[in-house]
């Protein structure tokens, strides 16, 4: 299988502070070689919503196809449908529905999921209720997806509730099946495993750090997001923006001849890998020489 290049659309979108027009983007994309992008499907540029006719998606597809680019996965919104904090799961499964239906029209077989609630939000509901909202909700959203040829990929974050090893690898291991695997995003699984970044009551990291987070989640991971973190949270007033700050390959604190091997063996040898340069302030200037560091990697790990 050859290894395809992605990289995340919403660093020049809805996470830039100047955005960028769409065609300038895939314009820019398309230049520098990469085999696809992943659509960050968030104002101001398209999205399930604004994009919501049959024709406005064959368009939208048509985009892609003319600059010999692929879709690797969508990032979208959920319309603040939670189901941590209550049993009825509908609004948020309509808006699964709605997310799957865009994805399949502009050919990407991956929907980017969270948990949708803040770390601390298992406590004070209750973890174990909490868990097995979680399960029974996405069990259903991943039936959803499969019946479709498509899957859901959840992006762990310290942003988001469950962000703690123990608990990621058990709702993975618990799930992972057809319509459902791992993100595995390299700077989160720094702040996640060797960091213990925003976990509940202190610090839960792993004495391995990412290498024993992948081999935990063995088997479960189906997409991968790639690159750097120095190990620090996105300075935000909003708790759900308090993320990994992703920071270019070589700058940050990551053993990649560590973890590129642990990644592989663990299930990460998938068609796509995704550089992901969410919140860097430059994304386009850090744009070329970070793909020449994931194809140099692509070289050096290919299953």
């Amino acid at each position: 299988m050859a290894r395809k290049i992605s990289i995340g659309t919403w660093a020049f979108g809805v996470y830039s502070e100047d955005p960028l027009d769409f065609t300038a983007v895939l314009d820019r994309i398309a230049a520098l070689d990469f085999d696809g992008v992943e659509l960050g499907a968030f104002e101001p540029h398209p999205d399930p919503a604004g994009c919501a006719t049959l024709e406005q998606r064959a368009e939208l597809e048509r985009m892609f196809s003319e600059r010999g680019l692929k879709v690797s996965a969508v990032a979208t919104g959920f319309e603040d449908a939670g189901f941590l904090r209550d049993d009825d799961n509908s609004a948020y499964l309509s808006a699964v529905n709605r997310n799957l239906d865009f994805c399949a029209a502009i050919g990407a077989q991956r929907l980017i999921v969270n948990t949708g609630d803040t770390p601390e939000a298992p406590s004070e509901v209750g973890e174990e209720a909490a868990y097995e909202r979680l399960i029974t909700t996405w069990r259903e959203a991943s039936e959803l997806a499969a019946s479709r040829g498509l899957a859901l990929t959840w992006e762990f974050e310290p942003c988001w509730s469950f962000n703690e090893p123990a608990q990621v690898i058990r709702i993975a291991k618990e799930l992972a099946g057809p319509g459902f695997g791992v993100c595995y995003d390299t700077a989160h699984g720094h702040t996640v495993a060797a960091i213990g970044a925003r976990h509940v009551n202190g610090p839960k990291p792993l004495a391995g750090g990412q290498v024993e987070f992948l081999d935990e989640l063995k088997g479960t991971i189906n997409h991968v997001h790639l690159l750097d973190s120095d190990g620090t949270i996105v300075d935000h007033s909003d708790s759900s923006e308090q993320t990994t700050q992703h920071v270019p390959f070589g700058r940050g604190e990551i053993d990649f001849e560590a973890v590129m091997p642990a990644l592989v063996a663990a299930g990460g040898d998938t068609e796509w890998w995704t550089v992901d340069l969410c919140f860097w302030p430059d994304a386009w200037q850090a744009t070329e020489e970070s793909k020449r560091y994931v194809d140099e990697l692509a070289a050096t790990y290919a299953p």
